[in-house]
């Protein structure tokens, strides 16, 4: 991969006043360089720039903020998808759904709600307490370091999904603490622990990768016998409620599977899709219950601005992702130019011209360069007439 250092040494052999140009007036004219190859190239080869981020929405109109380097969703290669990660189901809090786990209690009384619920039959949770426990023991260890029982492994960055519904005052923290022993005698002292403080009023959805948990003694996915559920910072008129615990897949690409691609609607829409407002992308639905969907969305990064001798020429100027344009090509842009700026320097009252004559010699220089052109297949109107 080419650095911008690259393309100044080789200047610095043909064009003869280089070293009396200033290092930011340098990197500002391979910045502009770079951003006209990039702005020129993707519209033949997108799919090498396409860049992803994935979303958990709980209850449309659901609104997230955009990626940082976020510019459009523009190419063909881009869009919104519902994917169907791989899951596994750990707790349903379904009265009849849990059949080897005892349920108790700490600070009140937990109780099933059939009509607050994510999904399935019921949540469970606490009504009008000022913080209260739920504790779940589990007859048999349970063993998360397979995604399936008998399966495929799951590594660290595979996540724990938890929903908890917040019905009135908001709590400053809601915790998962799992434990290796199934009396709870172990919790604090070998646990795996992760405290989620940016509740809202309604549905949360607590996912979070494996790795992110606290590791405290000798805790570890493969034997765990107790689950503590905390809560702390309601008071006495907060209603929370526990469902759908699962261990998900990480993976979106390859052994996930696309269902469909979601469309663009606008405010107040009814049908499920999305809209963009301003750095947020809003998810719109209309219905009584959480939607529980994971989106990706597939979009045009910014270009990179190369600000450093040291950035290559890659999308986020380290060496280990995709190059704007392939070294060979590079190379042979630069060298191109190498040759027109020793023709400018040759004559002297031509140096002023030197900005258009680059940009014209770009120009002339992209148009040659070819790649694999997006292909769409054309219907047949013959038979409409």
């Amino acid at each position: 991969m080419l650095q911008a250092q690259d393309i100044y040494s080789s200047f610095v052999k043909y064009k003869r006043d280089v070293d009396d140009v200033d290092g930011d007036i340098f990197l500002e004219w391979v910045k502009f360089t770079i951003q006209f190859i990039y702005k020129s190239v993707r519209k033949v080869d997108p799919a090498r720039f396409t860049s992803s981020q994935s979303y958990a929405v709980v209850v449309p109109p659901q609104s997230e903020s955009l990626p940082s380097d976020f510019q459009d969703m523009n190419q063909t290669t881009c869009g919104l998808y519902k994917y169907d990660q791989r899951k596994r189901s750990l707790v349903t809090f379904d009265e009849t759904g849990d059949t080897d786990i005892m349920f108790s209690d700490s600070g009140g009384t937990s109780a099933y709600n059939s009509n607050i619920k994510v999904q399935g039959g019921s949540s469970r949770g606490y009504t009008g307490d000022a913080a209260a426990t739920m504790l779940l023991s589990f007859g048999t260890a349970l063993d998360i370091e397979d995604l399936d029982d008998g399966g495929a492994d799951s590594p660290s960055n595979d996540f724990i999904s938890q929903y908890v519904y917040i019905g009135n005052s908001i709590p400053t923290s809601a915790t998962l603490e799992f434990s290796t022993s199934s009396d709870g005698s172990d919790v604090g002292a070998n646990q795996l622990s992760y405290a989620y403080t940016d509740l809202v009023a309604g549905w949360n959805r607590i996912k979070v990768a494996k790795s992110a948990f606290t590791l405290t003694g000798n805790a570890d996915w493969g034997s765990l016998a107790y689950l503590r559920l905390i809560y702390a910072g309601g008071d006495t008129t907060t209603n929370l409620y526990w469902d759908k615990l699962e261990l998900v897949e990480s993976e979106v690409n390859g052994k996930g599977e696309i269902d469909d691609k979601i469309s663009l609607t606008g405010y107040g829409s009814k049908d499920e899709g999305y809209y963009l407002n301003g750095s947020n992308i809003v998810f719109t639905h209309y219905d009584t219950n959480p939607l529980n969907a994971d989106y990706v969305m597939k979009y045009m990064p910014q270009p990179p601005a190369i600000d450093d001798l040291d950035d290559y020429i890659t999308i986020d100027k380290t060496v280990s992702t995709a190059a704007i344009i392939d070294d060979q090509d590079l190379d042979c842009l630069v060298k191109a130019v190498d040759v027109l700026y020793e023709q400018w320097d040759a004559d002297p009252s031509k140096e002023s011209l030197a900005d258009f004559r680059f940009v014209r010699a770009l120009g002339g220089l992209l148009d040659g360069f070819n790649r694999q052109p997006q292909i769409s297949q054309l219907s047949n109107p013959s038979a409409d007439f």
